[in-house]
């Protein structure tokens, strides 16, 4: 019986250990900038694998290759570990932004393996680019970055018994707060929003604004023929003429009044700020775009001051607590998310009105 041959992903990850292992175990400084200059290679490397996948998704998808998905896992976790605990090379500020910049691609490359692009932790289950994702992602980032940062400053001064005793601030606890509230009670009233019915007025005037895709997708069930001298216009009014044929096409596109996407692919960035409902969808919405410039401002704002903190980190100080933020911010950030919440649950498309 042959023996199992070792695959070129196993090789990969047993030589960045083994390489590892040397360094722990002879303490060269050459090892150790062997091993940086190999992981700097290999996320690279990883970049431009997500990139190829992502373009090959786009036009043909194919099945995927689980043994390099594990393997670029591994070595981006790997890559932020190692880059805790070199503080001494690069300074507590240099450690910080490392790290920070390894958990965007560790999360652009999850989206990559999910959904196809880098974007892809961003697109709810509407296929639409969340918002409220977005700024959950943005603020736990930021912080849980520096928050590591400062246990390994911790651990590397020989502190390890309090390495996990960092004040947190109750307004920082606030802030997470109201963005995870954020987070899970938006999709919790779109789902009540999908209850509702729309008007036969209002599902004939969306088909009319999006003809082409209505009557490409018409075609593609079956809904409707066409004849080779009809244009989009007349197959159309054809299918407008049967309620319950334009009820099922348009039943991929909308969720009740909810717009959604058939492909999370083709889904724009610019979604972000638009309308969920079919009557606004293709419109900016002003809520969305207030909640993203104060989440955007207020992040970078903090990333500033947390700059200064970590830089200025005292590893043998009595006591060690992220830097406060003021009540003001958090009183606007909130009154700023209740407005989201309220402009998301408040309903814009009229109801069918029911049967007498």
């Amino acid at each position: 019986m042959p023996s199992p041959k070792v695959s070129w992903q196993v090789a990969v990850a047993l030589a960045l250990l083994l390489l590892c292992g040397l360094w722990l175990l002879f303490r060269s400084q050459v090892l150790r900038i062997l091993l940086a200059a190999a992981l700097t290679v290999s996320v690279l490397a990883i970049l431009a694998y997500c990139g190829i996948f992502s373009a090959r998704q786009a036009t043909s998808p194919r099945k995927q290759d689980r043994d390099t998905q594990a393997l670029a896992v591994f070595i981006l976790v790997f890559s932020m570990l190692f880059a805790l605990f070199s503080g001494d090379l690069v300074g507590n500020l240099g450690v910080w932004v490392a790290v920070m910049t390894l958990f965007v691609i560790f999360l652009a490359v999850l989206g990559v393996f999910v959904c196809g692009r880098p974007l892809g932790l961003l697109v709810d289950s509407r296929n639409r680019i969340s918002l409220s994702s977005f700024q959950t992602i943005l603020w736990t980032v930021v912080i849980l970055s520096a928050f590591f940062t400062a246990v390994a400053a911790l651990l590397l001064a020989g502190k390890g018994t309090e390495a996990f005793n960092i004040g947190v601030d109750q307004q920082l606890w606030a802030l997470m707060g109201i963005s995870v509230t954020t987070l899970a009670g938006t999709p919790l009233i779109r789902d009540v929003k999908s209850e509702r019915t729309v008007r036969g007025s209002i599902l004939q005037g969306y088909a009319m604004r999006h003809e082409k895709k209505v009557v490409e997708k018409a075609l593609q069930m079956g809904r409707v023929t066409r004849s080779q001298d009809q244009s989009d216009a007349e197959v159309l009014r054809a299918l407008m003429a049967d309620e319950r044929a334009l009820g099922d096409v348009l039943g991929a596109f909308l969720d009740g009044p909810l717009c959604k996407d058939k492909d999370p692919m083709t889904v724009p960035l610019i979604d972000i700020f638009m309308g969920d409902e079919v009557v606004n969808c293709n419109r900016l919405d002003l809520g969305k775009v207030q909640m993203f410039f104060f989440t955007v401002v207020g992040a970078l704002v903090y990333m500033v001051i947390l700059a200064d903190w970590v830089t200025t980190l005292d590893a043998n100080a009595p006591a060690i607590a992220f830097p406060a933020l003021s009540s003001g911010f958090i009183a606007i950030l909130g009154i700023s998310h209740a407005g989201f919440l309220g402009n998301t649950a408040a309903p814009k498309t009229p109801e069918a009105t029911p049967p007498s």
